[in-house]
């Protein structure tokens, strides 16, 4: 009786995992729009990859972030950095909207998808 209960539990899960695809197979690539000193983190699934993050030149200031466990970084609009990880942490430090884009240096440009 127990092991059937167990059973059913598992499979209820796993028809749960499967309604809500996009939480569990996370893009590598992506845009993202801050408010001012709003924060967010994106992981892009269980692997390390090496990613490329950038500050837009459209935003009004800086961006602090963070790539998987490595230190904070400070960037002015215009610039990037690099860096191994599979969890990117994003926060606005200026006082209008920040623009940041991200990809894995493996995948192809995402201009190739528009």
């Amino acid at each position: 009786m127990r092991t059937t209960s167990v059973l059913t539990t598992i499979l209820l899960f796993m028809i749960l995992a499967c309604l809500f695809p996009d939480n569990a197979f996370s893009q590598t690539f992506g845009t993202i729009t801050l408010k001012p000193t709003e924060s967010r983190r994106i992981s892009i699934g269980p692997t390390f990859r090496d990613l490329r993050v950038c500050n837009d030149l459209t935003s009004t200031g800086s961006v602090m972030i963070k790539v998987g466990s490595s230190f904070e970084r400070t960037l002015r609009a215009g610039q990037c950095a690099q860096d191994r990880g599979n969890l990117i942490y994003f926060q606005n430090l200026a006082s209008g909207t920040a623009r940041i884009s991200y990809r894995a240096l493996a995948d192809p440009s995402p201009r190739w998808y528009q």
